[in-house]
């Protein structure tokens, strides 16, 4: 006997928290990417020879951090919010 193979689709449209859930893990990276770009400018010469290598070794390293410990990067973006927002004295 031979057997057809089918393949299975699941198919269903997203719920309201599901979407929510996904435009604040796309957002809340860019806003605080934003912030910094923000900072760096406003700090001119300062920024771009301190400020911004830091801010680029913190995600690299917060990123990587994530990736090895197999947990979300949350508290990172968190604080590299805070970081920004003082200095920039919003």
């Amino acid at each position: 006997m031979s057997r057809k193979e089918e393949t299975l689709t699941y198919k269903q449209n997203m719920s309201k928290t599901e979407v929510f859930h996904v435009i604040k893990a796309i957002g809340c990276p860019l806003i605080v990417f934003g912030l910094g770009i923000f900072t760096i400018s406003n700090f001119a010469n300062f920024g771009t020879k301190l400020i911004c290598p830091a801010a680029g070794i913190m995600w690299f390293l917060g990123f990587f951090d994530a990736i090895s410990a197999k947990r979300s990067f949350k508290s990172d973006i968190n604080y590299l919010h805070c970081l920004f927002l003082h200095l920039t004295r919003i």
